[in-house]
């Protein structure tokens, strides 16, 4: 039987990156800790400001289908007085 020797034997795991090469820094995380509340309140108050525009732009949008509904109807309106009174002009000729 041969004899092995221990390079043989190696392992087949990948390297480990360093942590700090990647960017991770724990002094930084620890103040960024700290910060986070701060970065709420304001992401809150980002999202308020953003539902809020959201909230004109839909009012806006359905205002605008509402105008466009109306004239609509006015159109409707209009065809029928017309061919109520294409009817009344066909139904004299009788």
């Amino acid at each position: 039987m041969a004899k092995r020797k221990l390079k043989d034997f190696k392992l087949n795991i990948p390297e480990i990156p360093n942590i700090r090469a990647l960017g991770a820094n724990p002094a930084s995380e620890h103040v960024a800790s700290d910060n986070h509340e701060e970065s709420k309140d304001l992401d809150i108050d980002r999202l308020t400001k953003e539902l809020k525009e959201h909230k004109t732009d839909l009012k806006q949008l359905e205002l605008r289908k509402n105008i466009r509904m109306l004239e609509y109807l006015e159109k409707c309106k209009e065809f029928d007085q017309k061919v109520a009174q294409l009817k009344t002009k066909i139904n004299a000729k009788k």
